[in-house]
């Protein structure tokens, strides 16, 4: 019965593509946790595996012939936008504010995501004919909670990691909000137990996409933002990367493949493989220069800001890419997938 319903439940991708991405993702953090010694060499490992996934957005919206069309304003001017805005934060109060602005964005950025993939096995396991109608909500407690949960506890400054590229860059919580971070994470997996019970009870159902992404989504937060072990610290840093990197670029890969037939798109490659390679390459060609800029040409904030300015748009691009209300479509390819 576990192994019949294991094959059944709804996943992202599938079974065997997810438990390889994510599951692979856990392994590698692990495995390179030990190689990581120092946050230089941290760094270089961001560079390498972060970076990427933030031009996949652009490979599959500025290489759109149908999307760069449709939506031409935004895509010229949110790049121009975010780096006049990020040259005014740089100029104008100082480079650790626009640096901490970031830091921000991108904690956001990232348990948006991290609660997307839950989100999308969520929706495709279908409404039970058993599970309470407010089965939704606990769903959205339980993510929350799991993610902002341990983000917002660093952030109390009394446990944990409180900054997120160095000590001090993200808005301080009240440490009064601590109980109530706990009591609503509490209560939220009790609640969120006794639907699964009951579902299983009746229907002999075990929603394993959902768990596995739930669990998944707990582990990276939980021990990225909560660990005071220096080793452990390395791991779950190495986890929020190849977490958050990995799985994007797989989608926005699979998303350029589902529409090549409805689209077209330069520079035309129907391979995916080498489609993967090219978007690598040219995000570790472009962090790469990014670094070399930044040693040279720091102090005057242009180079830095161009760079502050294409994770901005990419992260904003993100916001309305997948939304069928803007892009009707959107997610619509990984419908019939297991």
């Amino acid at each position: 019965m576990i192994a019949q319903t294991f094959q059944q439940s709804k996943w992202v991708f599938s079974k065997g593509e997810d438990l390889v991405l994510f599951g692979g993702a856990t392994i590698l953090a692990i495995c390179g946790s030990f190689y990581v010694e120092s946050l230089a060499n941290y760094f270089w490992m961001f560079i390498l595996f972060d970076q990427p996934h933030v031009f996949t957005t652009y490979f599959y919206t500025y290489t759109s012939d149908r999307f760069s069309t449709k939506f031409r304003t935004p895509l010229i001017l949110l790049p121009i936008i975010c780096f006049l805005l990020s040259l005014l934060m740089w100029k104008g109060v100082s480079d650790d504010f626009a640096y901490a602005v970031l830091s921000n964005f991108s904690a956001f950025h990232f348990a948006k995501q991290q609660s997307a993939w839950f989100f999308i096995s969520s929706a495709k396991e279908g409404k039970s004919q058993v599970a309470p109608k407010f089965e939704g909500y606990v769903d959205k407690f339980v993510i929350y909670a799991s993610v902002a949960g341990p983000l917002l506890l660093s952030m109390t400054d009394i446990i944990g990691r409180s900054g997120w590229r160095k000590q001090g860059d993200l808005i301080q919580v009240p440490v009064f909000f601590e109980w109530p971070i706990y009591i609503i994470g509490a209560l939220s997996w009790i609640a969120y137990l006794v639907i699964q019970f009951q579902k299983y009870k009746i229907e002999k159902k075990i929603t394993w996409g959902k768990h596995f992404h739930l669990l998944n989504a707990l582990f990276i937060w939980s021990i990225y933002r909560l660990t005071m072990s220096p080793q452990l610290s390395i791991i779950g840093q190495l986890l929020i990367v190849f977490g958050h990197s990995f799985p994007y670029i797989y989608l926005g890969l699979r998303y350029y493949e589902s529409r090549q037939e409805k689209e077209r798109f330069w520079p035309g490659i129907k391979n995916l493989k080498v489609m993967a390679v090219l978007v690598i390459l040219a995000g570790i060609f472009i962090s790469y220069m990014e670094v070399l800029s930044e040693a040279k040409w720091y102090a005057n904030g242009i180079i830095p800001c161009i760079w502050l300015g294409l994770i901005f748009s990419h992260f904003l691009i993100d916001t309305f890419m997948w939304k069928r209300e803007t892009h009707p479509e959107g997610l619509q390819f990984l419908k019939d997938r297991g």
